[in-house]
């Protein structure tokens, strides 16, 4: 729902209670451990390296 520095405000997909954690008590999500290498592999297209 929301963050405010290094807490986020969490609430269930289809509505319930919302509680806050801590960044370091969450996991990240698929597109957060992907997007790094997925944006090094889109640099190394625009410039012809190879990895």
């Amino acid at each position: 729902m929301a963050r405010d520095g290094a807490r986020y405000y969490l609430r269930p997909p289809k509505g319930g209670i919302e509680w806050t954690a801590h960044r370091e008590d969450l996991s990240d999500s698929l597109s957060d451990v992907l997007r790094p290498a997925v944006a090094a592999l889109n640099a190394d297209s625009r410039t012809g390296s190879t990895a």
